[in-house]
């Protein structure tokens, strides 16, 4: 770190943007490998896996109920809308 200052909100650190930048990501990136990537190892699951058999579980989609349509399983993707999907989907 390079100098300090007193600014209106706290102290201000005079920093390089390179080193920022590397120091920042590298925090990012290894959280979002830790908490999203990684698979639990309680139950090997990611956590977009638990999150879907969660759902599966609460419209009762489970091996031992009787067979549904496909479309049943439709609320499950509505409550889970990737963003590069449309909101609304043109007819």
């Amino acid at each position: 770190m390079g100098e300090q200052f007193q600014g209106a909100s706290g102290r201000i650190f005079e920093e390089s943007f390179n080193d920022a930048l590397s120091s920042r990501y590298l925090a990012y990136a290894l959280s979002t490998i830790t908490q999203r990537a990684l698979p639990d190892a309680r139950d090997g699951l990611k956590p977009v896996h638990r999150r879907l058999l969660y759902a599966m579980r609460l419209l009762k989609l489970d091996p031992e109920s009787a067979f549904k349509k496909c479309s049943a399983a439709s609320p499950i993707r509505s409550t889970r809308r990737l963003m590069s999907e449309p909101v609304v989907k043109p007819l």
